[in-house]
């Protein structure tokens, strides 16, 4: 046994894992809104195709789709009580020439479900009045301060 894993480390230092494999070169997004889309544009690079998939498969409210070249779209919208915990997305290159161990590499992040209030309200506009068929501006005097 010890002489496969000598074998195995060996040549991921002969080869280079680091270049030899996926890389995700995409930051996730980490925030959804109850009620609102929700999208990640995944992106990983590689020498050859690179496949992006979800290995422990993804919440109820998620989908991942394939789009091709290294990327991926990982959309979806949550509802009140969804969690996104525990996302993990996994990027192969399926040219690697070394053991299958050191083609992927993985993304573990957590989408933090946060509700979806009314907007606040900073200054309101005063009431104004319009005639049909007369042009109308709309007056925001006093509603904004400009520092």
């Amino acid at each position: 046994m010890k002489s496969v894993v000598r074998f195995v480390l060996a040549a991921a230092a002969i080869v280079g894992a680091d270049t030899a494999s996926a890389q995700f070169i995409s930051t996730p997004v980490t925030t959804a809104h109850e009620g609102l889309p929700y999208r990640y544009d995944v992106v990983a690079t590689g020498i050859g195709a690179v496949r992006i998939t979800a290995p422990n498969g993804l919440p109820p409210w998620l989908s991942l789709v394939e789009t091709g070249n290294g990327t991926a779209l990982l959309s979806g919208i949550p509802s009140a009580g969804d969690s996104g915990d525990g996302i993990v997305l996994r990027a192969e290159d399926t040219a690697c020439p070394v053991f299958l161990a050191f083609c992927a590499r993985y993304q573990f992040f957590d989408i933090a479900v946060a509700p979806n209030g009314p907007p606040e309200v900073i200054a309101p506009i005063n009431d104004q009045r319009a005639v049909e068929a007369t042009p109308f501006r709309l007056d925001f005097a006093g509603t904004f301060d400009d520092p």
